[in-house]
């Protein structure tokens, strides 16, 4: 399977793999093997070790490449088509919804209480002030 260059994310897994006690050779393997993966996840918001840590735990537990895709498109099924799908760009809001909070008063006290900047003092806190 032929593959464009690796992108610095990519890249920087690869050298985590490295860091991570693997050699060149299978970290490259690696690599090459679940590219398709890393793709498809585009996992930016994990760092690029624990990523390595979590593609060698695939390698060695023997996880295939197409079992791995087929799950993530499963996933993204069984949750609307949460994941990320870089063919299809996720659209952003268009307008900032407007957030409304509304409050329930019981009866005037609690209105002025809640207009006036300090709270309101009950009678033996006004007692105990004077």
């Amino acid at each position: 399977m032929a593959h464009r260059k690796l992108t610095p994310f990519e890249e920087a897994i690869r050298q985590a793999l490295i860091d991570y006690h693997c050699d060149e050779a299978k970290a490259k393997r690696i690599i090459q093997t679940y590219l398709p993966v890393i793709r498809r996840l585009d996992d930016r918001h994990e760092s690029a070790r624990v990523l390595a840590q979590r593609y060698m735990q695939a390698a060695d537990q023997g996880v295939r490449v197409e079992e791995w895709l087929h799950h993530i498109e499963a996933t993204a099924a069984k949750y609307g088509g949460a994941a990320y799908t870089p063919a299809k760009p996720v659209k952003r809001a268009t307008k900032a919804r407007k957030v409304t909070r509304t409050t329930r008063v019981r009866n005037k006290a609690e209105l002025s209480a809640l207009a006036s900047p300090t709270p309101a003092l009950d009678a033996k806190s006004k007692r105990a002030m004077s």
